[in-house]
């Protein structure tokens, strides 16, 4: 009984070292210097958070606000250093807006802004992936991640423009905090206030602020709040999936599915807004629209050529259609001469607008062959795509909006 008792506490023993010694291997320290504080950030193993990024302008009624989903793994070795990373976003204010995302692993880069993804893979794309360019890195929100943070704070420190200071103990919100104050100066004149505020033992970001040109007319206010954001190092269990084309792909179903660059044809534009674009009218003004801004009927986009077959009569067909479902019609032609595209049309009628050089819209829809006619409804929704462009199938439309 005694040999028992004597073999229990030399193993409570062990493990109680056992114990302490792993809690000093992961126990987090102080932050000591702007050099080391951007080393912790950009070897962070696992990172996953949320942040809410709002932009303020004095010129503008309402604030402009994304919710971010933010996530970083690490990498043995990169072709491209960096680490792979998702970044997810919604505006949210002044209204419900745009999402998308954008992700990297491996020498590989999807980017997704609402219409097409696009995606970069080396060696094909590297003139895009490698510097200069590095588009993998300047996508919106990189600078949120900790590996953008790192390099934010290494190129300031490396710019003779900003004076940065490191406060180690201070408190902010209420909390204990390590902090980053930065004023960069440009002419004599303060250009940029920043501030970055962070835990002060695990050094994960908390909170950024940054005033661009404070007090003048175009002074715009930045400010990120990080939350939901863990000291995933300690956790062996924290983000148990690998950032690849598969994970994105079960994650985006519906981008991978019918909007890369490979399975993107107009026919699947059904149930998606209607593309955003800005082109010169025939009279040398600018049309543009956003991506699912509401129209004022339902709407007609004609993406036509000027040397297509029977284009007149396509166009007269599209009034009568027009005519009789109280539609708009926006004629977009891929012909940059007016004078090659004015007498196709003619006389335009109430609710009509004439577009040329309409190749980024006709690019945007993924039309291969024109013309082709789309159709969307008040909300900016296409609701019907027709590329057999007779008679029989503008009835079949003008029978469905009645």
């Amino acid at each position: 009984m005694k040999l028992q008792l004597t073999l229990l506490i030399a193993a409570a023993t062990l493990l109680g070292a056992a114990s302490s010694s792993a809690k000093q291997m992961f126990a987090p320290r102080p932050v000591g210097s702007v050099s080391e504080l951007a080393d912790r950030l950009d070897s962070l193993k696992k990172f996953e958070c949320r942040a809410a990024f709002t932009v303020s302008m004095p010129s503008m009624a309402d604030d402009v606000v994304y919710d971010l989903h933010l996530i970083q793994q690490a990498a043995d070795s990169d072709r491209l250093a960096t680490r792979p990373y998702l970044i997810e976003w919604t505006m949210t204010e002044p209204r419900r807006g745009p999402e998308g995302f954008s992700a990297y692993y491996d020498g590989n880069h999807f980017r997704f802004s609402g219409r097409r993804l696009q995606e970069f893979h080396l060696p094909a794309d590297s003139a895009a992936l490698c510097p200069p360019l590095s588009t993998h890195r300047s996508v919106q929100f990189f600078n949120l991640l900790p590996q953008g943070i790192a390099a934010e704070l290494r190129a300031m420190a490396a710019d003779s423009t900003w004076h940065m200071e490191l406060r180690r103990d201070t408190i902010a919100g209420g909390r204990r905090s390590v902090a980053v104050s930065a004023l960069r100066s440009v002419g004599g004149e303060l250009a940029t206030r920043a501030e970055y505020i962070f835990d002060p033992s695990t050094a994960l970001p908390r909170r950024i602020a940054i005033d661009s040109n404070p007090g003048a007319i175009g002074e715009q206010s930045v400010y990120v709040d990080f939350t939901d954001c863990p000291y995933l190092d300690l956790d062996p269990e924290a983000l148990p999936f690998t950032i690849s084309e598969q994970w994105l792909a079960e994650r985006f179903p519906r981008q991978f599915a019918t909007m890369r660059q490979a399975t993107f044809v107009i026919a699947n534009l059904p149930g998606q807004p209607l593309p955003g674009f800005a082109l010169p009218t025939s009279t040398g003004e600018r049309y543009a629209r956003r991506a699912g801004d509401p129209l004022r009927a339902p709407t007609f986009v004609a993406l036509l050529s000027a040397d297509s077959p029977d284009v007149g009569s396509l166009i007269a067909s599209l009034r009568q259609a027009a005519a009789e479902g109280s539609a708009d019609i926006i004629w977009a032609f891929a012909d940059r001469n007016v004078d090659s595209v004015e007498p196709q049309v003619g006389q335009l009628l109430p609710g009509e607008h004439l577009l040329i050089s309409a190749q980024p819209l006709i690019r945007d829809c993924g039309a291969t062959t024109l013309p082709a006619i789309i159709l969307a409804d008040r909300e900016g929704n296409v609701v019907k795509v027709i590329t057999d462009c007779n008679k029989a199938a503008l009835s079949d439309v003008i029978q469905k909006m009645k």
